[in-house]
Parts: C-alpha cells; structure tokens; sequence
C-alpha cells in the first residue's frame, strides 16, 4: 500500500486504520460555490479562486449545487443564481444540458421553479460567461 501498488479492501484498511484510532468513513462533498462562480454563475462572491474552466467541473459543481439547494431549502439568492445559469445551459448549449444534467430531480427542481426578471438578467450573465468556454 505504501508504494502505491496495492487495491486493499475496506476490511483491510479498517485494520490498517484501526491501531492509529482512525476511522474510514464516506461523507457527501458539498458544491463549492466560490468554483462554481468561477464557472459563471451569476452570483457576486468575495472570491479569489482561480480554475480551469470545463465542462465536466461545471456540471459536477452543479449537481452538487442544486442537491444542496433542494435539501436545505432555502437560499433564495443561490437558487435564482443556479436557475439562470440552468437555464443559459438549456437554452443556449442544449446538448450538454440534456446530457449531463436533464436527468437529475435536484436540477429539474431548480430549473422548473417560476422564472423571474431577476432570473432572466442573471441567465444574461451567466451566458456571457459560459460562451467563453463552452
């Protein structure tokens, strides 16, 4: 294992584990919104991230996202911000949309909700961003 070669089973890195009086356990990641602004979502944050824009880190970031959303409940400013950009990518880069991200009930829920003017002057944004890199 130390060199790297190894593929222990769980019941062997509990044993390994266990002497120093550490567990192993599984933990949902949350979304990483500081990335996801980065990535375009409309949403003004104080954040000095920096990351290689791409596709694949969009749509996890997004699953995440809308999961969080949809669990929490609340979070207004978020959920309006993740809609638009949920919808920049319906509509505007429909394929990775439909894809990727069509089939989860976490991004349906989020997509459906009402769409606001506020909603629409975000997706404005978040296109803009998307079509840098998209």
């Amino acid at each position: 294992m130390e060199c790297g070669r190894a593929n222990p089973s769980l019941t062997t890195l509990e044993s390994v584990l266990e002497p120093l009086g550490l567990r192993l356990g599984i933990e949902e990641r949350p979304a990483d919104w500081d990335v996801l602004c980065a990535l375009g979502l409309p949403l003004s944050e104080d954040m000095v991230v920096r990351v290689v824009p791409q596709g694949d880190l969009l749509v996890a970031q997004i699953r995440l996202a809308s999961r969080d959303l949809v669990r929490a409940g609340n979070g207004e400013r978020k959920t309006e911000a993740l809609q638009a950009l949920l919808l920049a990518l319906a509509h505007h880069f429909p394929s990775l949309y439909r894809t990727r991200l069509a089939g989860s009930r976490h991004v349906r829920s989020i997509i459906e909700r009402p769409v606001t003017g506020r909603v629409v002057k975000l997706g404005r944004i978040a296109r803009s961003a998307l079509a840098e890199y998209l």
